[in-house]
């Protein structure tokens, strides 16, 4: 089945097309960027080391950094359609429960001048964002970097006119699909009926939000090793810089992928004190008016209606509740690699 999320956008939809599992999309994915970036590794290493601030720029920067964002295109473009599949073959569990479903799915699909413009902005914005890193952290006039640039041989043209921008054109259709999600998945959780007899159901409701989490921790815990491969001041204040900016971007996304869970679990929550109201109702009550109960059998006893309230009561709110230890261990799991690591090499030297 064609993934809807991926209709219109050029190139991915052609991808998602051909069938091919996931994974093994991915695999190709990589393989064709690390083959697109060793073929461009020859241009990078073409620097001009005559320029006058060429001492800013050191000689493997364009051939290191261009590389990797070469090779993370491929990461871009993989992640928009596992994100775009995934999130969707969730959605689609939820149909049986609700027919509404279906018309959401379609609200997927992002618009073509949409599509343009969030494109051409983010080709525009990465070199933008490099740009004014680069020139903050070498404290540099717009000027001065401008002339390193211009000056800095085959290797930097490459890499701030033609391999910036093309990351940043890999960026919009993700960044289109990370808006997208949360506004689709917050209509679902509004609009979903709830039973509290099929709650497992909903949990699907909160896989984006963790698997975003999780990618977002793995990807952006390789940063560090940007900076560990230069022994240069400039170039760690650089990744810094830019790295403020990621954590401030994602944690918005972040915000966008919680709120629908937390509409789930207002309206769970709802559901559950109503039946809990009904039932406190009827306990109190020698003619108890069963019939408000929404679940299934009508209970004929007291003990029935106790054990049913014991059950009401135990019925998750939080959705992402069952996915808390998945969270713990790949969330925390790189982070607490860094942390050790860095205690370890203090302590030894």
């Amino acid at each position: 089945m064609a993934t809807v999320g991926l209709k219109g956008i050029w190139g991915l939809e052609q991808l998602d097309r051909t069938g091919i599992a996931t994974w093994k999309l991915g695999v190709l994915l990589m393989g064709a960027s690390t083959t697109l970036a060793l073929l461009v590794s020859p241009i990078l290493r073409d620097v001009n080391t005559d320029s006058i601030v060429f001492e800013s720029f050191p000689t493997d920067l364009y051939l290191v950094m261009g590389f990797f964002f070469v090779l993370f295109v491929g990461v871009l473009v993989f992640l928009t359609v596992a994100l775009s599949r995934t999130t969707e073959d969730d959605l689609r569990t939820l149909i049986p429960l609700d027919s509404s479903v279906t018309t959401d799915l379609q609200r997927l699909r992002p618009g073509g001048p949409l599509l343009l413009a969030v494109t051409g902005l983010f080709a525009l914005l990465i070199p933008v964002i490099f740009f004014s890193a680069s020139m903050s952290a070498r404290d540099m006039s717009m000027g001065e970097m401008a002339s390193a640039i211009n000056s800095g041989g085959r290797g930097a043209t490459l890499y701030w006119y033609g391999i910036l921008p093309f990351w940043g054109i890999a960026s919009g259709p993700l960044m289109i699909t990370l808006v997208i999600q949360p506004l689709v998945l917050t209509r679902v959780a509004t609009h979903l009926n709830i039973d509290l007899l099929r709650l497992t159901h909903y949990q699907v409701i909160a896989n984006p939000l963790v698997r975003f989490v999780i990618t977002t921790i793995l990807i952006m815990s390789s940063l560090p090793l940007i900076s560990l491969w230069f022994d240069n001041p400039s170039i760690t204040a650089t990744v810094f810089l830019v790295g403020i900016f990621n954590v401030v971007i994602v944690g918005l996304l972040v915000l966008f992928y919680f709120y629908p869970v937390l509409v789930l679990r207002n309206r769970v929550r709802e559901e559950k004190e109503k039946e809990l109201k009904a039932a406190f109702q009827s306990l109190g009550s020698d003619s108890a008016n069963f019939g408000s109960l929404k679940l299934s059998a009508t209970p004929q006893r007291k003990s029935d209606l106790l054990t049913l309230l014991m059950f009401v009561e135990s019925r998750w709110e939080w959705p992402i509740a069952s996915h808390i230890t998945k969270l713990v261990l790949w969330g925390l799991l790189v982070p607490l690699t860094w942390v050790l690591a860095a205690t370890i090499e203090n302590v030894l030297y």
